[in-house]
């Protein structure tokens, strides 16, 4: 009578650890495919770097500009671009998709929080530079970074000027207006370490963007 209760008992704990185990190898089997299943919906995120520099720029946000209004909807204010700050050498680094690399990038200069680095001092008026999309830098310029300056906001603003220019058409566009004549020196590159004298070049952006508003204007004005 005892062997056949301590049979019984033996085939209890055996068919309870085997509803045991086949429950958790259905829980891990299933925890396993929705995992896939968000892995797989997830699209695939690119890293794409570069530096913000009018001297170099601390504290800059930058982003990628999915609707070309100029500015950063960033994800934490409820926005849907993807946004990151420089660090103190003016350095950015952006988490984007294959599809936002055709996107321009935009890096907004905050007053009263971005720092100049060639001053210590923080900005007392904010302002916007551009860049032309990452996509295109890599594809036309052959490079993988991707700065925002000065230079590469004059050649952004002669693409929105001239729908359908080239990248490289816009930049010896901008390299005429602005009398450089440097051949292998490409306005997509580091503002800081380009080897233009830096008071000279300043003046002549002055001079290119101001007839780049009044063009700008005009436009607006229905005046060609």
């Amino acid at each position: 009578m005892r062997w056949k209760q301590f049979v019984c008992f033996l085939l209890v704990l055996l068919i309870s650890g085997f509803c045991l185990v086949s429950c958790i190898g259905k829980s891990s089997e299933s925890s396993s495919s929705q995992q896939g299943t968000q892995q797989e919906s997830s699209p695939e995120t690119t890293t794409v770097t570069g530096v913000v520099a009018d001297g170099y720029l601390y504290k800059a946000r930058v982003c990628v500009d999915l609707n070309r209004n100029k500015k950063c909807d960033c994800k934490d204010e409820g926005g849907n671009e993807p946004c990151a700050y420089t660090d103190e050498n003016g350095k950015y680094t952006l988490q984007i998709t294959e599809e936002q690399k055709k996107y321009p990038i935009v890096a907004e200069v905050i007053a009263g929080e971005t720092i100049d680095k060639d001053t210590g001092q923080k900005v007392d008026k904010g302002y916007v530079l551009e860049a032309p999309a990452p996509e295109d830098v890599k594809e036309e310029m052959g490079k993988n970074e991707v700065p925002v300056t000065p230079l590469t906001t004059l050649v952004k603003q002669q693409i929105d000027l001239t729908p359908g220019l080239t990248l490289k058409d816009a930049e010896t566009k901008v390299k005429a207006k602005l009398g450089l004549t440097e051949e292998n020196a490409s306005l997509i590159d580091d503002y800081v370490a380009k080897p233009y004298d830096p008071r000279e070049l300043e003046a002549r952006i002055q001079s290119v963007l101001r007839r780049y508003e009044q063009k700008t204007k005009s436009k607006k004005c229905g005046i060609k």
